[in-house]
């Protein structure tokens, strides 16, 4: 006879505390993919401590009855008030304020990288960085933005978002700052909420948006990239993969057992291309239109010949003005732009990839997985199972004494 299962009895689960804001796109899905986590083991029972940001936890959270705890701790109070405890900890902050916790962070090396690239393949060769002072990991995110920039000799320049200036002097200061820079320039900014604002500053003071500043945000958050104008470009963070790891990792604290890493970094999706970095930053009309048509058909079948077509003009001259402006050709720009699709579809999706050959436009998956290799250094399969497997690929750490 069949019976149904037994639901775990109230007192034998794991009670696991979250101090993590869900104000932003960011918080909500690392609290996703740790209660994901947590109904895969079926004997979690989360409790959810909301901060704001910057915020404290409440005094009686020392005294707590609990199993573990995971975190966004980003104040000296919030640290030791969490060391009271003796409980398991996973720090999901930049700002390494529990030396003791294993630390699952973004890949800010990553995100910076995505952000220079792109930056780059639109032409641009003047950069700047605008943080916020407030937070470790809008200083690591401009240190590794910084060191991409600098490693190829172009121009340079950070403001920083603080808290001793009264909002209108401080937004006077930062539109003397942009109306001082190179023009053309790409600014990364620390994160969506920070890039909203730049773009606003810009149009205030009769600055372009793309053409003389083109703007990348971080988060994806979809309100703050919808309600810009223009629409922001951003990069999104795998947060939930973050919030899997951390509660993975403090699945294993929680049996005792050794946590061979102290810092797991975790690589962002993608970017997601919108107005506020436009092809038409690049300087050359003929070129921008060649880049906007192979960005609107690189999954269909397309080679140099039909975009010489498009733009009207000889293949040597496209040829040229491309490597003149971009540093590239044609070619190379068609590849660019099916390996970041993808890439893409490799980490949101579980196709197989002779469909993916098929939705990017190649005609065996072979070649695509060649050709994947040449321009990424790994093998497809390698690739996914980095960005999709975040418990093997601990695991597999483990195992190898990392």
């Amino acid at each position: 006879m069949l019976t149904r299962p037994q639901k775990p009895d109230f007192e034998a689960r794991k009670r696991v505390a979250l101090l993590i804001e869900t104000s932003n796109r960011h918080g909500r899905e690392l609290v996703e993919g740790i209660t994901r986590y947590g109904r895969e083991d079926r004997n979690w029972h989360f409790q959810l401590f909301e901060l704001a940001r910057g915020g404290e936890p409440p005094d009686w959270l020392a005294e707590w009855d609990g199993h573990g705890i995971i975190a966004r701790v980003e104040s000296f109070r919030t640290a030791r008030l969490l060391e009271k405890t003796r409980l398991p900890i996973v720090n999901l902050s930049a700002a390494r304020l529990i030396a003791t916790a294993p630390l699952v962070e973004t890949d800010d090396k990553a995100i910076a990288k995505l952000a220079y690239t792109h930056f780059k393949e639109i032409g641009l060769n003047h950069f700047a960085f605008f943080g916020d002072d407030r937070f470790a990991w809008s200083s690591s995110r401009s240190a590794f933005f910084r060191l991409a920039v600098e490693r190829d000799g172009c121009g340079w320049s950070e403001f920083k978002v603080g808290t001793d200036r009264a909002p209108s002097v401080e937004r006077q200061d930062i539109a003397a700052w942009l109306r001082s820079l190179p023009k053309p320039i790409g600014i990364l900014a620390s994160y969506d909420v920070r890039a909203r604002e730049l773009i606003d500053v810009c149009l205030e003071d009769g600055l372009r948006v793309p053409d003389d500043v083109a703007v990348i945000g971080i988060d994806d958050e979809h309100l703050h990239c919808s309600i810009s104008y223009p629409s922001l470009t951003s990069i999104v963070l795998n947060s939930e993969r973050m919030g899997y790891v951390a509660a993975d990792v403090l699945a294993r604290l929680m049996r005792s057992e050794e946590v061979p890493q102290t810092q797991i970094l975790v690589e962002p999706i993608r970017l997601v291309r919108r107005e506020s970095t436009d092809v038409r930053t690049t300087s050359d009309p003929l070129v921008a239109k060649a880049v906007t048509f192979i960005h609107a058909n690189a999954s269909r079948h397309i080679a140099v010949k039909d975009v010489v077509d498009y733009v009207g003009t000889s293949r040597r001259v496209l040829e040229t003005r491309f490597q003149k402006n971009l540093r590239r050709t044609p070619h190379n720009e068609i590849l660019n732009v099916k390996v970041r699709r993808v890439q893409e579809m490799l980490k949101a999706s579980d196709l197989p990839l002779y469909r993916i050959a098929e939705e990017i436009g190649f005609s065996h998956a072979e070649y695509l997985s060649v050709m994947f290799k040449r321009h990424t250094g790994e093998w497809p399969s390698v690739f996914r199972e980095r960005h999709r497997m975040p418990t093997k690929a601990f695991h597999d750490n483990k195992n190898s004494g990392e």
